[in-house]
């Protein structure tokens, strides 16, 4: 699956449809100091999940 990261809008947003691989890239950027996110969760617009950065 790809994830679709969004660098312009604010906050940053990260989607795809599988939960796990939106899982794993959110403990790739923790790992690199990206701290300040959301949890994950449903997308209203579409069938995926999403997470929004707050800070780079």
């Amino acid at each position: 699956m790809a994830i679709i990261v969004d660098w312009y809008s604010s906050p940053i947003v990260a989607k795809s449809n599988d939960k796990i691989e939106l899982s794993e890239f959110l403990d790739f950027l923790k790992k690199r100091g990206i701290h300040r996110h959301s949890i994950i969760m449903k997308d209203r617009d579409s069938d995926g999940f999403l997470f929004f950065i707050y800070s780079i």
